[in-house]
């Protein structure tokens, strides 16, 4: 999940990076799916694009009679949004369209952005804006909040 939106990202980085260090404005990444909203941008594929996919790591015994031990869930490869990577990128809107008079622009925004999308800027009709609480480390745990 998130791989098709990581590339976008990575993509679109170098030409965010350079408007934001120009004018030290907020930058958004705007995706069109034009197949269906439930695949590829659906709110855990963003959040696996930006977050990383989960790792959860096993420690196993010598002796197979002994269970293994699971530590805790944590992000892994993939994550593209960290502290210090890819912070000119202030958020990600998905613009979906269901049919011609049901248009909505999702907007998920980078908390670890160098100059974050105010979220009052967006606060109009078919626009829905997301972000992740500080203290989640990793997709299970998550759960976008939505302004």
């Amino acid at each position: 999940p998130g791989e098709r939106l990581r590339r976008s990202i990575r993509t679109a980085n170098s030409q965010l990076k350079s408007i934001a260090a120009g004018t030290g404005c907020a930058t958004l990444l705007a995706v069109f799916n034009n197949t269906d909203c439930t695949i590829h941008t659906d709110p855990y594929s963003v959040m696996t694009a930006m977050q990383g996919l989960d790792v959860i790591e096993v420690s196993l015994a010598a002796d197979p009679a002994i269970r293994p031990a699971f530590g805790p869930t944590r992000s892994g490869p993939g994550r593209e949004m960290r502290r210090g990577v890819n912070t000119s990128t202030s958020a990600i809107a998905v613009l979906c369209e269901r049919a011609p008079e049901d248009v909505t622009l999702l907007v998920y925004h980078n908390r670890y952005a160098a100059v974050p999308l105010q979220h009052d800027v967006l606060r109009i009709a078919g626009v829905r804006q997301f972000r992740l609480p500080d203290a989640i480390n990793n997709s299970l745990d998550a759960q976008w909040s939505e302004f």
